[in-house]
């Protein structure tokens, strides 16, 4: 996979949370997905949760790529 002229450099580690908060996000419309179906509120609790943790990946994947700009930089 080669590197976007127009995007920062990703490192390793922000690569692998951007695809964990992938994961989580579609487990999250699959929860949502399910609640539709069945009507059960329980599902909704659990795609909220998958919500989080995938903006949590996010954050992680936006620090380890800042600090590699930063690392590069210095």
């Amino acid at each position: 996979m080669g590197a976007s002229m127009n995007r920062p450099a990703q490192s390793r580690g922000a690569v692998d949370h951007i695809a964990r908060a992938k994961r989580l996000r579609d487990r999250a419309e699959e929860c949502r997905t399910l609640a539709r179906i069945t009507g059960a509120a329980a599902y909704l609790r659990w795609a909220d949760g998958y919500d989080a943790l995938a903006e949590q990946q996010e954050q992680l994947a936006h620090d380890a790529a800042e600090l590699k700009i930063n690392y590069q930089q210095s």
